[in-house]
């Protein structure tokens, strides 16, 4: 479980993209990574295999957030591992969503991730921060979620002790093919499309007139000229 993940404290720190543009042609990719695992006492019980999917959708995420930020922020730098940490908020929705029928309370999970997802989404329109990643990473990880987190239905695990009439012939329920698949695809449609706009040097404000308002709102006490 991906929330399991979190508390054992497996941190990706420093995973920092950043699109500079120079005389509106050349784009540079600057990054610094650094991971680190610290292992609180008593230890928690994870897979190697799971805490590797969780390093994937992290540096993905973290790469899905600086590709949608350099695409709408072109004449300033943005640093910093929140796109990613955004990305496993994202996959800790997804998984939910995906694996649906092996959880008990899933109102209250659902409830609390949405209401941790809109709180720090609502941060990100204040000036000086960059919503974008926040919303690109989040965007990566929560895609991410349904191709590299999916469990088996609930009752597969134990079929072997059911009648062979009463057996499940299906290890995944059919929504959860159709969210891997569709998911998948819009990864590698999105990944594809930012990257070759962001080294063809395009502007993505000149096809969204509305969107900068995702990162900033100007009030009274602030203006985003900036």
């Amino acid at each position: 479980m991906l929330a399991e993940v979190v508390v054992y404290q497996l941190e990706f720190t420093s995973f920092n993209f950043a699109f500079t543009r120079a005389d509106w042609k050349n784009w540079e990719l600057l990054n610094g990574t650094r991971c680190s695992v610290s292992s609180p006492m008593p230890p928690i019980d994870i897979s190697v295999g799971l805490a590797l999917l969780v390093g994937v959708i992290y540096l993905l995420s973290g790469l899905g957030g600086s590709i949608l930020s350099s695409l709408f922020i072109e004449r300033s730098i943005s640093v910093g591992a929140s796109g990613a940490l955004f990305g496993l908020l994202g996959a800790m929705l997804s998984e939910l969503l995906t694996n649906w029928t092996i959880y008990a309370n899933k109102a209250g999970a659902l409830f609390t991730l949405v209401v941790i997802i809109l709180i720090n989404l609502a941060i990100g329109i204040l000036p000086h921060v960059d919503n974008f990643a926040h919303i690109g990473g989040f965007l990566t990880g929560f895609l991410l979620g349904f191709v590299l987190l999916l469990r088996p239905q609930f009752g597969w695990l134990e079929r072997q002790h059911l009648p062979a009439d009463a057996r499940m012939k299906s290890k995944y329920t059919i929504y959860q093919l159709v969210f891997l698949l569709v998911s998948l695809i819009l990864l590698i449609a999105g990944f594809t499309l930012g990257l070759v706009m962001v080294f063809r040097g395009e502007n993505a404000n000149d096809h969204c007139s509305w969107c900068h308002y995702l990162s900033c709102v100007p009030t009274s006490r602030w203006n985003c000229n900036n």
